[in-house]
């Protein structure tokens, strides 16, 4: 393990309806910095899980990147793991006793693949231990849940790099240019497998985010259907043995589903995008929210946005009353280099009750946003300035009165 510094930057941010401007504080130094998922501490402090970008000649070499924050802001520690393997983080928990386990993807010893990479560190972020799982193709851990005490799921994706089905800059293919299948694994607190399932479909379906539920877990996945914008949202439920409890698609126009939440109404709350049928998701789409009940049935699904804009929900946050508040980005179109930062907040129907837009020149990457004591929200993310490398962003936004819930 060797550590990384990293850099803290205050920025001032254009502020929309907000009356204070939000503080902006950047991280890293490598090549690029990127954030893919982040935990919210009882102190107030933030873990942030990524990877850092140390090599782009003869190919890009990444490690897994590990950030502690305390409430402020300001960064505590800031390690790498995977050695001299290329390796990424996708997803972070806190573990009884303290210290965090960690998910993503790192390089088999002899290279020819990636497989899935499982770490346990203190809360020093000192590596304890770390396990590897895989098959013959290309796996990726993405974000980890725990299952009541017996262990974790990681869920991720299993790629055949050889089944060339999209390109690899495709919007919403999370750069995979192989065959994609949703891939789980099941392990107990020590990170020993108990099971895997790659769920086989000649479709190509890739996991964007997973949910906790009892003793079961819900995957939200995508299926998209390279070259034509007509993607459909996949929501599954797995109960402990691996087995397919309900499975439900959005198929209606083009849709595709960034994040997932658990609500404290036993249901899950879906972020993410809708184009029109047949239209550019390059150029046209609006933000999404679907809420579904405990059984995988809609409650509500709500799009927002402009018509001449092309918005996201990139991800979504419970309010302490039960309310909603989403982050994403509105854009002219994925052509324009910068974005605006949406944010918008909906009642527990999906109606909505308010939308800010921070002005911004940067290109943002949106993984979580928490609400804090005191009302305020604090976004974690990446973020790349033009002509610049990627950086780890968090953003807090005091309230308001017009936004207090």
């Amino acid at each position: 393990m060797r550590s990384a510094l990293a850099v803290g930057i205050a920025l001032v941010m254009a502020a929309g309806a907000h009356a204070e401007s939000p503080q902006v504080m950047m991280y890293g130094e490598g090549l690029h910095d990127l954030a893919s998922d982040a935990l919210l501490l009882d102190d107030g402090g933030i873990v942030v899980v990524g990877e850092t970008v140390v090599a782009l000649e003869p190919e890009v070499v990444r490690h897994t990147l590990l950030l502690k924050l305390d409430a402020e802001g300001h960064l505590l520690w800031s390690r790498t793991y995977g050695g001299d393997r290329s390796s990424r983080g996708h997803g972070v928990l806190a573990c009884d006793g303290g210290g965090f386990m960690v998910s993503g993807a790192i390089q088999s010893e002899d290279a020819a693949d990636f497989d899935v990479y499982l770490l346990r560190v203190d809360s020093d972020g000192n590596e304890l231990w770390s396990r590897t799982f895989g098959t013959s193709f290309d796996e990726v851990g993405g974000r980890l849940v725990e299952c009541g005490g017996a262990g974790y799921w990681i869920v991720g994706n299993s790629v055949d790099p050889n089944d060339v089905v999209a390109d690899s800059s495709a919007a919403g293919y999370a750069g995979f240019v192989g065959r994609s299948n949703i891939y789980v694994v099941h392990t107990d607190l020590q990170g020993r497998e108990l099971w895997s399932h790659r769920m086989e479909s000649n479709a190509n379906t890739i996991a964007f985010g997973s949910a906790p539920a009892d003793d079961s877990i819900i995957i939200l996945g995508g299926i998209l259907h390279y070259p034509a914008n007509d993607n459909d949202i996949l929501l599954t439920k797995f109960n402990i043995d691996g087995d397919v409890v309900w499975s439900r698609t959005w198929t209606a126009e083009s849709a595709l589903g960034y994040s997932i939440i658990s609500t404290t109404d036993g249901g899950c709350l879906i972020s993410g995008l809708r184009s029109p049928a047949g239209g550019s998701v390059l150029t046209t789409s609006d933000a999404l929210l679907i809420k579904v009940d405990r059984n995988g049935n809609e409650a509500w699904l709500t799009v927002y946005g402009e018509p001449d804009r092309m918005e996201t929900a990139d991800t979504v946050t419970e309010t302490a009353d039960g309310c909603f508040v989403t982050c994403g980005w509105q854009t002219p179109d994925l052509y324009t280099s910068g974005d605006d930062i949406l944010l918008a907040a909906f009642d527990r129907s999906g109606a909505l009750l308010w939308e800010d837009l921070l002005p911004s020149a940067a290109h943002n990457l949106h993984v979580r946003i928490f609400q804090c004591s005191g009302g305020s929200h604090v976004i974690v993310g990446s973020a790349r300035q033009p002509g610049q490398p990627f950086r780890i962003q968090r953003i807090k936004i005091d309230p308001h009165d017009e936004h207090a819930n």
